[in-house]
């Protein structure tokens, strides 16, 4: 199976995919977040630069599948909820 061109210029359904997360996700951020789009045809067809969607993500800490640097690298990592504190002496 051949995988298809990337592009700089994304549908919905694409940003979709790119993300990991559903096409009606991809129009609420655009919706509510201003994740930048525009239209094609009196609104149908909507398209996404990637840029966009990256600029999008790293600025919402979503962490994009195949990105090796995670949103939120830097803090320190959570304590586990496994091991009890140590006993005071």
């Amino acid at each position: 199976m051949e995988t298809a061109p990337v592009t700089d210029i994304l549908t919905t359904t694409e940003a979709a995919r790119f993300c990991g997360v559903s096409a009606e996700t991809i129009r609420r951020w655009i919706r509510t977040k201003g994740l930048p789009a525009y239209n094609t045809q009196l609104g149908l067809n909507i398209r996404i630069r990637r840029a966009d969607l990256e600029a999008f993500a790293r600025q919402h800490n979503i962490l994009l599948p195949g990105s090796s640097v995670s949103p939120d690298a830097g803090t320190a990592p959570a304590a586990s909820a496994a091991s009890p504190p140590a006993p005071e002496a």
